[in-house]
């Protein structure tokens, strides 16, 4: 735990006081062995920043505090790029991790989609209760505070009838691996500030990658997708079919080589 996540109902009636659950607690105490009142350590809440909490009192065994926000321009980058994922349900297992990479990285939407091979998983409690636990993880990791809104639909959606998302105004990744052209060949590349790519017969104008304020990414299993994937995926404005190179990754694996590359990029 790098950062402290402060949360609403831990809130008391002082805006910037928090009495922090007894998990926090025990990790202030047992791991970071700072229990003196004016301890100060890497806070943060979701939506808002990073910061500093000071250690004010302990009521019992629970610390309270005191939160100051440490807004920059370099935090502030994260709310004008919004990064949604769209993934076909994984196992309990790889969705925990996946869970744990979007709180790293600060993914804004989350769809999860089953269909007639994966809808088991729904009954898992990683996708019922317990997901905001794993997605937090992360974001103790990495201190990223965008918060994050999470779909699980037990069926593949119509892509244009996602009503929070507007396709036509973003770049839209498909990793596959039949897709002719790596992600690292395709930023390679692209490195004017514009460029233009072809797609149905149309030339479409886009940004440079490290400007979009709106990214989409669709990532299917470590096979691939279907065809008939294929055929509805590639109906979407400004679709970029891609591969991340010869090996074939782990769902999570996979992922996590996706966002960093694009963190490198867009900073």
């Amino acid at each position: 735990m790098n950062y402290i996540v402060l949360e609403q109902e831990e809130k008391e009636n002082n805006q910037n006081i928090y009495l922090l659950n007894k998990r926090k607690s025990i990790h202030i105490k047992n791991i970071l062995k700072k229990t003196n009142i004016g301890s100060n350590f890497k806070s943060l809440v979701i939506g808002i920043g990073q910061g500093i909490i000071e250690l004010i009192d302990w009521e019992g065994d629970l610390a309270r505090v005191k939160f100051s926000n440490d807004a920059t321009n370099e935090i502030l980058e994260d709310f004008r790029h919004c990064i949604s994922l769209f993934i076909p349900l994984p196992r309990p297992q790889t969705g925990k991790k996946l869970l744990h990479l979007c709180g790293c990285f600060g993914i804004q939407n989350l769809y999860f989609y089953a269909d007639n091979h994966n809808k088991e998983y729904l009954t898992s409690p990683v996708y019922n209760d317990s997901w905001k636990d794993y997605w937090l993880s992360g974001v103790e990791q990495t201190g990223s505070f965008q918060k994050l809104n999470i779909t699980i639909a037990p069926y593949t959606p119509n892509w244009n009838k996602i009503e929070t998302i507007d396709f036509s105004e973003a770049i839209n990744y498909c990793f596959h691996p039949g897709s002719p052209e790596s992600l690292h060949d395709f930023y390679s590349r692209n490195n004017s500030s514009n460029y233009e790519t072809q797609f149905n017969s149309e030339q479409i104008r886009i940004s440079s990658p490290n400007k979009l304020a709106y990214t989409n990414l669709f990532l299917g299993s470590e096979s691939g997708y279907r065809q008939n994937e294929l055929e509805s995926i590639g109906n979407i404005p400004n679709i970029i079919f891609l591969n991340i190179g010869k090996k074939i990754l782990r769902t999570e694996y996979a992922l996590s080589s996706i966002l960093f590359y694009l963190e490198n990029e867009r900073r």
